[in-house]
């Protein structure tokens, strides 16, 4: 919201037109080439998108949701459709360097931006982001980011840049690394930070598989991360004019209620738990819609119901909450739907370890784990 124009665009509007930008460019020059569109990736995304499409117009009948409603709920869906747009620029390298250089940048900003609110709680910052306090650091505003995707992403690729050169590393790259770093340790959001370790596992092991991996300039990362850590605590505790221990506990008491929060079934954990069993239980009430799902708006129009029957206020009552990925694809899409995003995920995966070990150009073999 920062970045828009209230009633004219939006930044994501900008980005939606800025893919399509070498599709017209080569449908214009009679460059277009429709074998840049042959992917193994064709089947999971035509599946979703239609399993989707099938799920909207199934909740208008079934339901009597509004398609216009159905739609809004279930783009994100469709969006899927934009892939093909993307990959068919991305097939020229010169396109993917252009692409992955902007990811990196939005990557930082976004990164920047979250510190930002974090350490000042600034509202003008945080303008259409959603803000929190966490309970142990009432000092620090806590912001849920919707970019914090590409902040991830920009952080591996700049990580793995970084691994990979032979000579003396880009400043700009190493500076994305360590804003985008900074990034996702000060959204405390625990997903991340394990995406975060289990990614970099993935990195050291595909990198070593390629021949890529030199352990010398790994460890000195590492020294530099623990070093930036310190310098992130000493700099939060002169904000909030707590001790350097205290600061850091922040971040320590986060990451260890992980384990605790696993171990009770407690927590957001246990919430998502309780949100996957309780969606199950709604659909075991009609067992073809474990096939198709219960469409879209669906689960809410239930939730309200089952609020109000079991007495307690419809904002407690976790069916209303998206927090469990699985949970929302198999209301929403069903197993076929499951089974598609899968699919394309583990291709996505299948493809990087192949880039990462095989690919003759070392940009591809640096690209690929990322």
């Amino acid at each position: 919201e920062l970045l828009s124009i209230p009633g004219l665009f939006k930044i994501s509007d900008i980005a939606f037109v800025l893919l399509a930008v070498p599709l017209v460019e080569d449908l214009a020059t009679r460059r277009f080439q429709i074998e840049r569109l042959r992917t193994v990736f064709f089947g999971p995304v035509a599946l979703i998108i239609g399993v989707a499409l099938f799920n909207i117009l199934l909740s208008n009948l079934r339901e009597g949701v509004p398609l216009s409603l159905g739609f809004r709920i279930g783009r994100r869906y469709v969006f899927y459709a934009l892939f093909f747009v993307a990959y068919y620029a991305l097939t020229e390298p010169r396109r993917l360097e252009w692409m992955m250089r902007g990811c990196r940048l939005a990557g930082a900003i976004s990164a920047l931006v979250v510190m930002a609110v974090f350490f000042t709680g600034s509202e003008w910052l945080s303008a259409g982001m959603v803000t929190g306090e966490y309970p142990t650091a009432a000092e620090f505003t806590r912001p849920y980011s919707p970019a914090f995707p590409l902040i991830i992403l920009a952080f591996f690729d700049s990580l793995a840049h970084t691994l990979a050169s032979r000579g003396r590393t880009h400043w700009l790259t190493v500076a994305t690394l360590g804003v985008t770093a900074g990034g996702i340790l000060v959204d405390l959001s625990r997903n991340g930070w394990m995406a975060v370790i289990a990614g970099s596992v993935w990195l050291w092991w595909v990198m070593r598989r390629g021949g890529l991996f030199p352990r010398w300039r790994a460890a000195r990362l590492a020294l530099g991360g623990l070093v930036a850590l310190m310098v992130l605590g000493i700099f939060a505790a002169q904000v909030t004019d707590r001790g350097l221990g205290d600061a850091l506990q922040v971040f320590g008491d986060r990451f260890s209620s992980t384990f605790a929060d696993l171990g009770q079934m407690r927590g957001t954990f246990g919430q998502r738990i309780d949100i996957l069993t309780t969606r199950m239980h709604l659909m075991s009430e009609e067992p073809t819609t474990f096939i198709w799902g219960l469409g879209f708006a669906t689960t809410q129009v239930r939730a309200i119901d089952l609020a109000l029957a079991a007495e307690v206020g419809m904002g407690d009552f976790t069916l209303l909450g998206g927090e469990n990925g699985v949970a929302t694809i198999l209301a929403e899409l069903g197993v076929l739907g499951l089974i598609a995003v899968a699919w394309f995920s583990w291709l996505v995966i299948k493809r990087g370890l192949w880039l990462a070990a095989r690919a003759r150009d070392p940009r591809g073999r640096t690209l690929g784990p990322a």
